[in-house]
């Protein structure tokens, strides 16, 4: 690994705050040019008016609890009537909250190299529309982010206070939750020995997980409530995981981490010499092309117009294409596997990540994207020429993307 300064000092983050400023503005310019709500902006927009005109009736299609909109719609209220430009650059002024946040967090271990993550997490292809979207995303990556500075810090029930906030805007975030407990429980130990360490992890959990066995307890007490996770649609989410959500992941970890997984391929060659991982890659491919499956109704044909259903389609239809896809895939989870990240117990976002993604029955990009910045600000830097040629693509990949939104032409 590349030696690094001990911090980054204004000439280690000029550029990156250059390319993120210039990406906020023309995001922010971008979006004056929409004429109404797009996908599920349709529920979210017509919850936050609802509550804005003093109504707090649910809008019918909205799955979660409206935690989130009630939050926009008092930043909105002083404003008066609702508009979408108004809303949409109020969500956009809360995320910018998540460029201290990541900074703070990748500075606890890669002080030389924070202002780059940080840029990283905030221009992440996938994750930037979202930022000037009113969705969810980029305020539930913030809150994401300041829970885990609260974990890491000990003050525990702060972060269950603001993962109970999280929860509160999707419920979904009840497993960050836990995965902020655990890394709680894991502090100062190394997971790989966790039989040696077991006394040490059960009493840390003991001392710092009651304020998370709270919140998650709440959750489920709202589970049996309502008789499931979803508030309304539930015909929708008939199962409780979708394999598919698995393999698409790494996919889309490929692409977002595409020059990282270049960089990774000599260590890559170099495991795939050994006779046990050849027949574990041969075991995998096996395992996806027996399982692989997509029946969910709103990943199906007719919604091509989001761009992972058209990925999903060509999946579906050609063999080869599903064949070809298992190269990526399996790219993705070496380079990720191989990776070093900042501390010992951070290894459990490898299990984590996958088993997030596989839970949810819809597949869609965007269950991805907690993983995926946490594996920005917590993975060892790959050098300095790597970290920019990263930046410098993210910019425009996210613009085409918000670009592609804003005009029309798809919805990633």
């Amino acid at each position: 690994m590349p030696s690094h300064p001990s911090s980054d000092g204004p000439g280690r983050i000029a550029l990156p705050a250059a390319l993120t400023a210039l990406g906020i503005a023309i995001g922010a310019a971008l979006v004056t040019m929409m004429y109404g709500p797009v996908s599920d902006e349709r529920y979210y927009a017509a919850q936050v008016r609802r509550f804005v005109s003093g109504s707090f009736e649910f809008e019918p299609g909205i799955t979660m609890l409206p935690g989130y909109h009630a939050l926009l719609a008092l930043l909105l209220a002083p404003f008066g009537e609702y508009t979408d430009l108004c809303a949409r650059w109020t969500n956009l002024a809360v995320a910018l909250a998540l460029l201290p946040l990541a900074w703070m967090l990748a500075r606890r271990n890669w002080p030389a190299d924070a202002g780059v993550k940080a840029a990283q997490s905030f221009l992440q292809p996938l994750f930037f529309p979202y930022v000037f979207l009113v969705y969810t995303e980029a305020w539930s990556a913030a809150v994401l982010l300041a829970m885990l500075l609260a974990t890491f810090s000990g003050r525990h029930v702060v972060a269950a206070l603001v993962g109970l906030v999280g929860t509160v805007m999707r419920q979904d975030f009840v497993f960050w939750v836990a995965f902020a407990a655990a890394l709680a429980a894991l502090e100062g130990l190394d997971p790989g020995r966790w039989r040696e360490n077991f006394r040490g992890i059960a009493r840390n959990a003991l001392r710092t997980g009651i304020p998370y066995a709270i919140v998650m307890a709440a959750f489920m007490a709202f589970v049996v409530w309502n008789e499931g996770v979803a508030m309304s649609d539930k015909h929708a989410h008939p199962r409780p995981f979708n394999l598919a959500n698995l393999y698409f992941f790494y996919l889309c970890a490929w692409l977002v981490f595409l020059p990282h997984c270049v960089e990774a391929l000599p260590r890559i060659a170099r495991l795939l010499k050994r006779p046990g991982v050849a027949a574990l890659v041969v075991a995998a491919f096996a395992a996806y092309w027996t399982t692989w499956s997509n029946p969910h109704i709103y990943n199906q044909e007719a919604l091509r117009w989001w761009l992972h259903n058209e990925a999903l389609y060509w999946i579906d239809r050609r063999a080869w294409v599903r064949a070809l896809a298992f190269v990526p895939m399996a790219w993705a989870a070496f380079t990720l596997l191989t990776t070093p990240l900042a501390e010992g117990r951070f290894r459990l976002l490898h299990v984590v990540a996958p088993v997030f993604a596989l839970l949810h029955p819809l597949v869609e990009q965007r269950y991805y994207l907690p993983a995926m910045m946490l594996y920005i600000v917590w993975r060892a830097p790959i050098g300095r020429r790597w970290e920019l040629g990263t930046l410098l693509l993210y910019l425009p990949a996210g613009i085409f993307l918000l670009a592609g939104i804003v005009f029309g032409a798809f919805f990633p």
